[in-house]
């Protein structure tokens, strides 16, 4: 099988786990399967690969012809983790969100720019998809969608799945849109949705599409993106080997705050939220700085200064936890 699609992150992540031999990995996210493909590649190891959409398992039983035994797919939640990994691991790697195949494809409902279904559940599946693979759990297509929740659910809910997922400041205000409009017409495609934000916000921006937060709100919600990844999260801490690493590659704020906080309480005796971390400013400092000509944002630590040490880089919103030793955001922090 040829995988194409090349993660963002990838090498970086692969630089954290350890080379030695007969390692067993979780691919939490497979997607196009371009990090197990790398893993499998690239180390002695087998590969379990985790993904609740069926178009991303049949990906992975064509991969599977290529590494036999080495590859081990699973079709379910990452969100259920210890119910499918019943022994210590090497490394669990996470790349979050939802994958260039999910939004190129109209059918799916995820993109505001192509017009297709509001669906958005990331196991949507017909029934040929169900045979791909004997591991198919019923019990994952549970979601409701996003068409069902834009027709049905009151001003109130809507405007909170819009602020609290999408943190869109003018939730309520297309909450009101979306009210006033479905009392004549069922909004049934993602475009027409995305036309009511648009009447909102405006027709002309900078950036991202007036319609993105709204869509990732809804996405977020559909999915229970937070809670799956918090419970996953959770179970990676009796699933690690000592030594072990978790690598994860996040892409909004919200996903980011959830995993910076776990991994504060990982390494500290007792809980701390965000603002306890920005309030203490811990042993370290940290300095923001865009390299303009990778395009990408990237973060240094800076001892503070009655502490020696040198600069150590960090690569924005990849996260590293290595058991057994006290860490942050991949950076030893002095005991």
């Amino acid at each position: 099988m040829n995988i194409k699609h090349i993660p963002v992150l990838l090498s970086e992540s692969l630089s954290f786990l350890n080379k030695t031999k007969n390692q067993v990995f979780v691919d939490c996210t497979f997607g196009q399967g371009g990090y197990t493909s790398a893993l499998l590649d690239n180390f002695d190891c087998k590969v379990i690969a985790i993904d609740k959409d069926p178009l991303a398992i049949k990906r992975m039983m064509e991969l599977k012809l290529k590494y036999n035994e080495r590859l081990i797919p699973v079709h379910g939640h990452f969100g259920d983790l210890l119910k499918h990994v019943q022994h210590k691991v090497d490394g669990i790697l996470y790349d979050i969100g939802v994958s260039s195949n999910q939004l190129d494809d109209p059918i799916r409902g995820f993109s505001h720019w192509r017009t297709g279904p509001l669906d958005m559940r990331m196991h949507n599946y017909s029934p040929n998809d169900i045979s791909i693979t004997n591991s198919f759990d019923p019990a994952i297509d549970s979601s409701i969608t996003a068409e069902a929740i834009i027709n049905n659910y009151s001003h109130d809910k809507l405007s909170e799945i819009f602020t609290r997922y999408g943190e869109e400041r003018l939730g309520k205000k297309i909450a009101s849109r979306i009210i006033k409009h479905r009392e004549t017409k069922m909004i049934e495609s993602t475009t027409e949705l995305a036309d009511l934000v648009m009447d909102v916000k405006g027709r002309y921006w900078k950036g991202s599409h007036p319609a993105t937060k709204t869509f990732q709100a809804l996405r977020i919600y559909i999915n229970d993106e937070l809670n799956q990844l918090q419970n996953s999260l959770l179970a990676t801490e009796k699933l690690l080997k000592p030594g072990g690493v978790v690598t994860i590659v996040s892409f909004h704020q919200l996903e980011d705050r959830l995993v910076k906080r776990f991994f504060l309480n990982c390494i500290n005796s007792k809980p701390m939220t965000m603002d306890d971390y920005s309030k203490s400013k811990g042993y370290y400092r940290i300095r923001r700085q865009v390299n303009r000509l990778k395009e990408e944002e990237e973060y240094y630590r800076e001892p503070m200064a009655n502490n020696k040490g040198s600069f150590e880089k960090l690569t924005k919103r990849l996260f590293l936890v290595k058991k057994k030793s006290k860490t942050t955001n991949g950076v030893e922090v002095p005991s």
